[in-house]
């Protein structure tokens, strides 16, 4: 789990790069997960709006891959 100073200078620097840049993440957690990791569910969610819009999301499973 990360401190919540973390949690905000993540969610500020990627404010900062929103419709500015292309970003790839990775992660072998669901997005349920990240509110645990973030400790905080209105900017798990405010993050997650940000990364998600425009966006799509490949989630692997095994050996197949799904687009979602």
């Amino acid at each position: 789990m990360i401190e919540r100073t973390e949690a905000t200078l993540f969610l500020t620097f990627m404010s900062g790069l929103y419709e500015r840049v292309s970003i790839i993440v990775t992660c072998n957690k669901g997005f349920d997960f990240w509110v645990e990791l973030l400790r905080d569910k209105v900017m798990t969610t405010d993050l997650l709006n940000l990364l998600l819009h425009h966006t799509t999301v490949f989630s692997c499973q095994g050996s197949r891959i799904a687009s979602q």
